[in-house]
């Protein structure tokens, strides 16, 4: 997940910067695409995220060690 997530996290870093400099030379209405590129690129990443083998292991350690003892 390291690499994949890294790539698709810096696309979506690059197209909100291009994004902000065609706002600033062509206006906003010209470059709303590369916006909508930079905000599906970092849900793409947080997807990415959320599904990775890391993340579910965690889950699971956490939730074995939440476990509720009744007393009698």
């Amino acid at each position: 997940m390291k690499l994949l997530g890294t790539i698709i996290f810096s696309l979506g870093v690059v197209f909100l910067l291009t994004g902000i400099h065609q706002a600033m030379t062509v206006g906003f209405k010209e470059s709303y695409w590369l916006f909508m590129l930079c905000f599906m690129m970092l849900m793409f990443f947080q997807w990415v995220k959320s599904k990775s083998p890391e993340k579910q292991e965690y889950k699971e350690k956490s939730e074995s060690s939440k476990k509720v003892r009744v007393k009698k």
